[in-house]
């Protein structure tokens, strides 16, 4: 085993091209982004197969016993997240809300279906009823967005439906109510009741929240009907039910009867309206104690806010956006003042959440309104402080690794947290001794014992063929999965990763080590971990998000936080490791370059893996742009990251990307006409402004502090060669 282990770090050393101090190798430069790896031979693995000496690459799966997931580190605040159901896996959960005549929970997904499970760690999600054939969920903001059960849903079997549709008026928000016969194990729309429709001149802030207040009226939330900068001036329009969050009885009058104290109840504006001047209020939540109604408004260009919604209360949009004035110096009016704003170095999308009362949390947390960001995946509590009784933002957790669409709270005061991309995770307190991440590289098992520039035996060189740009630097890429565990392929070609798994990637730049990241496959999810080298290459220290000069000019370190932004689970984690991304040639040390998804596939580290699948253009050949975007953009922008408005996957067709000739929802960023892609036209395409940006609208948004220019002109050229969006 000894003569084994070393024969692989002597493979892994030839495969680097280097030695410890040698940081300027051929697979570095290949990792840089430059052209030189579009060889037309070796890209197939087949010559090298046939020779005397064997076949090429690695013939046997190394034994991997140090570098596994380390203990997930406790939080400093106390909490921590932990998955819940593991059999439940749904995506775009958009609403959870608890079963009260069953005890479980009950679901409902974008794409138009209602689910419930039982309240058992085994359970499996049940279909109640499928309106995917009324359900318009086309635009990144619409579908199944709301279910209210009635507060005597026990014995009148009422629940409420909030959903877009299809009418005469074009893309239109529904308002329903069906009917239960079997206590909530099914839901009957047979004959649905239509309580109101509002149509929606965009395709996004379409709100569409709804919940029973105490007072036992429903309340329904509506954006300000989308585009970027409320066009319309609907926010503060009260002849329109957009902006707005609404208040009804749907127990008298026809179809629904409006609450005498409602501030237009005696006309001046819309009868239904409870609170305007919202931009998109996504989600709300009532405190269970006082009665109280939170919510989390989703800002434009700078701002996200958290409101305590009073009867009459204008919230200020389009005039303000969270405390300060939009579009202009003054702002002049009467508006209710947010609780709590974040910017842009926080988070881009509010999701908010629930009041703690009673349950686990209710030591340290009783009474604090919980709120994530579904781009940041940060974690909040509004607390007040106990001497001026003023309120102030409190963060739980630095970097969730979920994007939040949807909380819930059990009757007996649990809260639960639906990640959009799949599972469901319980807020909990920190139990047990505190658990901290290994101070030092050497100390987490996936670096060489006597020497931390080295990975350990057991981890895999592996690299893209496309890399992803980091400012220059060149980076080196290893994976290591536990001892009998394997890697299997999802159906478009992302590697998913195991429980236990470890990435490690290497950064150099200028001929100094800078950094090695790990990303790790926890149980109860991912995290990534940052190890700053020491100048002498002794070792690496873990360290928090920070800016330094180093290797020729201001390096980023990411915080967990963002680490988890780019890796999201809908992208597969990794991002690195899919189908065309790895068929792509590595030299494994014998000096016989061989398409790694052969090697991958002979020694069983992954299964499934299509060795004829296409793979990934570089930037020197055709669809390279595309491909530039797939790698720069696309672990947001596609089904289920945490941007749904586009799509920048290669494999998706520009017409259906909801890029191309499409007006820009978030600003137009100062430019004149704006599209995010405009055909032929680069200077009025905003994908481009913000690849060039190096403040709040930069893309990609993290881990880069320099402009890669000549993906960027890569992407220009596209943009001007367009005759059109097929």
């Amino acid at each position: 085993m000894r003569t084994i282990t070393v024969l692989l770090l002597l493979a892994l050393l030839v495969s680097t091209g280097c030695t410890p101090d040698d940081t300027d190798t051929a697979v570095d430069t290949a990792d840089s982004g430059d052209t030189d790896d579009t060889g037309d031979t070796d890209d197939s693995g087949d010559t090298d197969d046939t020779g005397d000496t064997g076949p090429a690459g690695l013939t046997e799966r190394p034994a991997n016993p140090d570098c596994v997931a380390f203990a997930r580190p406790s939080s400093p605040t106390g909490v921590r997240l932990v998955q819940r159901y593991p059999n439940i896996a749904l995506t775009g959960v958009t609403t959870l809300v608890p079963d009260p005549l069953n005890g479980g929970w009950i679901a409902i997904t974008q794409d138009g279906r209602v689910w419930r499970w039982d309240d058992r760690e085994d359970a499996t999600a049940e279909l109640m009823v499928d309106i995917r054939g009324v359900v318009d969920n086309g635009p990144n903001e619409a579908g199944l967005l709301g279910l209210a059960l009635h507060p005597d849903v026990a014995s009148n079997g009422e629940g409420f439906l909030s959903y877009t549709t299809q009418t005469r008026a074009g893309l239109t928000s529904r308002f329903s109510r069906v009917k239960t016969t079997d206590d909530l194990k099914t839901l009957d729309v047979s004959e649905e009741e239509v309580l109101l429709e509002v149509a929606q001149p965009y395709g996004n802030h379409n709100g569409g929240h709804i919940a029973f207040g105490p007072d036992g009226f429903l309340y329904i939330a509506l954006g300000d009907g989308g585009s970027g900068g409320d066009p319309l001036g609907s926010g503060q329009d009260t002849d329109t039910l957009l902006g707005a969050i609404l208040r009804i009885d749907v127990d008298s009058g026809s179809p629904y009867g409006i609450p005498a104290d409602n501030p237009f109840a005696e006309g001046g504006g819309r009868s239904e309206i409870f609170a305007w001047g919202l931009r998109n209020p996504w989600s709300f939540a009532f405190d269970p104690a006082t009665g109280a109604l939170w919510a989390g408004d989703v800002g434009q260009n700078a701002l996200e806010e958290i409101d305590l919604v009073e009867l009459g209360g204008n919230y200020g949009w389009n005039v303000k956006e969270g405390d300060q004035c939009y579009r202009s110096e003054t702002c002049p009016g009467s508006f209710v003042e947010p609780v709590v704003v974040y910017g842009r170095d926080q988070g881009q999308s509010v999701t908010g959440g629930v009041v703690v009362r009673g349950g686990p949390l209710s030591g340290s947390l009783e009474g604090s309104y919980l709120y994530t960001d579904f781009r940041s995946q940060r974690l909040w509590a509004v607390v007040y402080d106990p001497d001026s009784g003023d309120p102030g933002a409190r963060l739980l957790i630095d970097g969730t690794g979920l994007a939040v669409a949807a909380f819930g709270q059990a009757l007996d005061g649990r809260v639960m947290l639906a990640n959009y991309g799949r599972n469901v995770y319980e807020l909990v307190p920190e139990d047990g001794e505190v658990v901290q991440a290994p101070a030092t590289l050497s100390a987490t098992g996936c670096a060489d014992a006597s020497d931390p520039t080295l990975p350990s035996s057991g981890m895999v060189p592996f690299e893209p063929r496309h890399p992803f740009w980091s400012d220059d630097a060149d980076k080196r890429r290893w994976v290591a999965i536990p001892d009998a565990a394997v890697a299997t392929v999802r159906e478009d070609g992302d590697v998913l990763l195991p429980v236990g798994s470890v990435l490690r990637k290497d950064f150099h730049r200028a001929g100094e080590r800078i950094s090695t990241r790990l990303l790790v496959h926890h149980t109860d999810g991912w995290a990534g971990y940052v190890y700053r080298w020491r100048p002498d290459g002794s070792d690496a220290d873990l360290i928090a998000a920070g800016t330094e000069d180093v290797g020729g000019g201001p390096w980023h370190f990411p915080s967990q936080a963002t680490c988890a932004q780019c890796h999201t689970e809908a992208a597969g984690r990794s991002l690195g490791l899919d189908t065309a991304q790895l068929a792509h040639v590595l030299d494994y040390g014998d000096g016989r370059p061989i398409d790694q998804r052969i090697v991958l596939d002979r020694i069983g580290l992954v299964d499934g893996l299509d060795l004829e699948a296409d793979p990934l253009p570089t930037r020197a050949e055709a669809g390279g742009a595309r491909a530039w975007l797939h790698v720069n953009c696309s672990s947001c922008h596609r089904p289920g990251g945490s941007f749904l408005d586009l799509d920048f996957r290669v494999t998706t067709p520009l017409n259906e990307t909801g890029a191309c000739d499409t007006r820009p929802e978030r600003g137009d960023l100062g430019v004149t006409d704006a599209r995010i892609i405009a055909p032929g036209a680069p200077e009025r395409s905003v994908v481009l402004t913000r690849i060039h940006d190096l403040g709040a609208w930069r893309m990609p948004p993290e881990g880069s502090l320099r402009v890669d220019e000549e993906g960027a002109g890569l992407v220009e050229e596209w943009i001007r060669g367009l005759s059109g969006c097929e």
